[in-house]
């Protein structure tokens, strides 16, 4: 539910609750009671922007942001995986290395440069299946 601000003109700001739902008044009336009686002034609309936003980024985003640099990026992808397995409660992770960190950097920056050919699971299997066909032709024809 969004929370409206409406300024009174005798007691300054308040705020209500209205449902999505609802359309936004341009008045409403104060809630201040003084002596017993309901103020009676009308109360306008008031735009305001939101006091803050604070925007933290996901380990993915970061990672993204940081691509240019394989090493930091594996730095990322390492402590988002770290982090991971001791959210599932295995607390026996083993640390992070810095030797660990250039292997995977490495890794990183080949795959960048397009030096790492990749095939899906399907395609390595059809490959043994084509490769095991093969050698069978060559054994019977022999």
């Amino acid at each position: 539910m969004p929370l409206q601000v409406f300024e009174c003109p005798r007691h300054g700001e308040f705020d209500v609750l209205l449902r999505f739902s609802q359309d936004v008044p341009q008045e409403a009336n104060c809630p201040e009671v003084t002596n017993g009686r309901r103020c009676c002034e009308i109360s306008k609309h008031v735009l305001k922007i939101p006091a803050g936003i604070i925007i933290k980024n996901t380990w993915n985003d970061n990672a993204n942001e940081m691509r240019r640099n394989p090493y930091v990026q594996a730095q990322y992808q390492a402590q988002h995986m770290q982090d991971e397995q001791r959210d599932m409660g295995n607390l026996d992770v083993p640390k992070i290395t810095e030797e660990g960190l250039q292997v995977a950097a490495a890794r990183i920056d080949a795959d960048d440069k397009g030096k790492i050919k990749r095939t899906s699971p399907e395609d390595r299997a059809k490959q043994d299946i084509m490769k095991r066909a093969k050698k069978n032709r060559e054994k019977r024809d022999g």
